[in-house]
């Protein structure tokens, strides 16, 4: 079971980010436009952030709860990573 909640919540991990990002993209194309790039800058510290906090979070969450060895439970977090990375 606590494969599976690892798996989902990775998968919320990277839904999560898709939408952080299609708000940055938001937040460019109205500073853009109106050339007041203020909440440009904090919307991406904001989302850089959250990324950061829910990342630790995960990581925490994976090596606690799951039941393998903790290289599997590394190797889930690293795949992880680099699939929101890299999306």
């Amino acid at each position: 079971m606590s494969r599976v909640i690892s798996i989902v919540e990775m998968i919320l991990m990277l839904t999560f980010a898709w939408g952080l990002d299609y708000w940055v993209n938001l937040l460019r194309k109205d500073a853009l436009a109106s050339l007041n790039f203020i909440p440009l800058v904090w919307g991406i510290t904001a989302a850089n952030l959250l990324i950061a906090v829910i990342w630790v979070y995960l990581a925490w969450l994976i090596l606690r709860r799951n039941a393998s060895s903790r290289w599997v439970s590394i190797a889930y977090f690293l795949v992880g990573l680099l699939v929101t990375i890299l999306v």
